[in-house]
């Protein structure tokens, strides 16, 4: 109750901000009336947005939980989700706009390598711009694994993984459905965080950890990009270094 007070004060303080202007700072306080300082409508929002991230999950239209049932896809909002459908949960779903993944409920076993050594993984080179709106790690997982074998740690076992209440053999979720997040895909788990670890928590998930994440997407022939989910930094790095992997899918 509190924080929705807060945010409510926070909304108000913003639409109070606009009418005036950019550089008028006005005052905020807790959701006990406390006064706190005064801010731009810029650092309040900026206020808002931290909140967004870091606070309490908002149960939108965004994170699902996705189960096979009859053979069939199934998503479940998480409020609505029921715990007789746990043993049937194979991820969680995240949409933005017209992309979608579904994370896996469980991280690799231990961090992993994108590569036992600095080669090129066939695929095409992304600048940062463009990494961060790569959505393309089905087939970059694919071309790696392809290219570098055993030698693709992370791919490769992204694109052997399957869920332990699937087949091996099965044509939604078995192994080949699977692939290592594009750095754009990353970016989308790292804005839902909370609502995905929620939606975690509800099908005995692993969750989502604040730590440094593997992509598919390459930047040169020696270095791959990551995101870090504590703070948000996006960086390429040493192909050699290990990092936390974390299977994704998508219907398709």
């Amino acid at each position: 109750m509190a924080r929705k007070k807060l945010k409510a004060a926070i909304a108000a303080l913003l639409s109070q901000g606009n009418s005036l202007g950019s550089s008028h700072k006005i005052p905020f306080s807790d959701a006990d009336g406390i006064l706190k300082g005064q801010a731009t409508p810029a650092q309040l929002a900026a206020l808002l947005e931290k909140q967004r991230v870091d606070g309490a999950p908002r149960l939108g239209n965004s994170v699902f939980i996705c189960t096979v049932e009859d053979d069939y896809y199934r998503f479940y909002h998480p409020e609505a989700f029921s715990s007789s459908k746990v043993a049937n949960a194979v991820g969680v779903m995240v949409k933005d706009g017209d992309n979608h993944i579904i994370i896996a409920k469980d991280y690799a076993p231990s961090t992993l390598q994108w590569a036992t050594s600095n080669v090129a993984g066939g695929t095409a080179y992304l600048g940062r711009e463009a990494a961060m709106k790569d959505h393309d790690g089905r087939t970059k997982t694919a071309t790696v694994v392809n290219t570098l074998g055993d030698n693709a740690p992370a791919a490769k076992f992204c694109a052997n993984y399957y869920p332990s209440n699937m087949t091996e053999n099965n044509g939604m979720f078995g192994k080949g459905r699977w692939w290592l997040p594009a750095s754009g895909d990353l970016w989308m788990m790292y804005q839902h965080f909370n609502e995905i670890n929620y939606a975690l928590s509800l099908i005995n998930g692993t969750l989502l950890v604040r730590d440094t994440h593997w992509s598919i997407t390459e930047y040169n022939a020696t270095n791959a990009w990551y995101l870090g989910f504590s703070d948000g930094y996006f960086y390429h790095d040493n192909k050699e270094y290990t990092r936390r992997v974390r299977p994704v899918s998508a219907f398709y």
